[in-house]
């Protein structure tokens, strides 16, 4: 491929040049003056393969080069995200060096991005495809990260959904199947997500000390990639003495066989409708509910968010409306 004239941002014309081990090579003209580039483009000898020169990868070499680094270290959940933002933003942005992506092609990425998804997703999108290309200024590809000082999509804040009591006494006597009943139980008992549940497997489960242990394998990774010790009330310790009789490798299983998050999230989501509950209850709510209920109970943000494996207090803050009283205590010392 011959070389070619690429304008940037800046407005500073390059002579981009593809070597033949398939990297680029990027050479400023030092002008915003088109004629003037163009008559450097004339003049200029292709370099031939040097170790020396300065090339970035196209953004698909980029990819890959990520996705290998990433998969061995990252929970499958976290490199799905990776993988569908890397998707959209290629499919907007095209296959361009990694050291040409500005943030003009950011915010048309962001713009198309916003037709098809709610905002919240395009966020969490912007977020990850930052934390990738962090990744190329450490492996020296780019010096600066194009997606710093992009800002994100305002979304208005929403409570966090949880069940009430009686809305858990209902679904639980309203579900037939004994292995949803239990994992319902153990949900609202202990605050664990879906894949850690369905993880779980008998030696991470001390029934005489009343925990579990939620670790990485090689078939399970947390998503902040560290262990925690999950303690267990009476329901859940209850409920998992009556499944350690069954004798299978993992804790929750239907007819012998391990459960996958989507047939838990249909079946789920089947049993809320046919009971006629609220549609907006999801299974994540279980564990909104298990934060909810011990906030609402005094219980402090920092132990509910220890209790959660919150790698962020500010993710358990979004529970701090649930305890009003401490406000009241605050605005008591101000009496006139």
């Amino acid at each position: 491929m011959k070389p070619f004239l690429v304008r940037h941002e800046s407005e500073i014309w390059y002579i981009i040049e593809k070597l033949d081990d398939g990297r680029r090579r990027k050479i400023s003209t030092k002008t915003r003056d088109r004629h003037e580039a163009e008559q450097q483009l004339l003049r200029y000898v292709p370099a031939s393969v040097s170790t020396e020169a300065s090339c970035a990868p196209f953004l698909t070499q980029f990819i890959q080069e990520f996705h290998d680094h990433m998969s061995y270290s990252l929970a499958p959940t976290t490199v799905r995200l990776y993988t569908d933002a890397f998707a959209s933003f290629l499919e907007i942005v095209g296959n361009v060096p990694v050291d040409l992506v500005s943030a003009r092609d950011i915010d048309r990425y962001v713009a198309m991005r916003v037709k098809r998804i709610k905002p919240i997703t395009v966020n969490k999108e912007l977020s990850t495809l930052k934390a990738a290309f962090n990744h190329a200024v450490r492996w020296g590809y780019i010096e600066k990260n194009p997606f710093v000082g992009i800002r994100k999509l305002r979304v208005p804040e929403k409570m966090p959904v949880y069940f009430t009591r009686d809305e858990v006494r209902t679904l639980i006597d309203g579900t037939t199947a004994d292995w949803l009943r239990d994992i319902i139980i153990v949900a609202v008992a202990t605050g664990m997500r879906m894949g850690e549940m369905l993880a779980l497997t008998w030696p991470h489960v001390d029934l005489t000390n009343r925990v579990v242990k939620i670790v990485n394998t090689e078939s399970f990774r947390t998503k902040t990639g560290k262990y925690r010790v999950v303690p267990l009330n009476g329901d859940a310790k209850a409920v998992l003495d009556r499944r350690r009789q069954m004798r299978e490798k993992v804790v929750f299983t239907q007819a012998g066989l391990r459960i996958k998050q989507d047939w838990l999230t249909h079946a789920f989501k089947k049993t809320i409708r046919r009971l006629g509950m609220r549609d907006e209850l999801h299974f994540h709510a279980l564990r909104h509910t298990f934060a909810s209920w011990l906030v609402q109970d005094g219980v402090s943000l920092y132990q509910v968010g220890r209790l959660l494996g919150h790698a962020d207090t500010k993710t358990t803050e979004i529970y701090a409306h649930l305890q009003p009283e401490t406000m009241h205590d605050i605005v008591d010392r101000l009496n006139l």
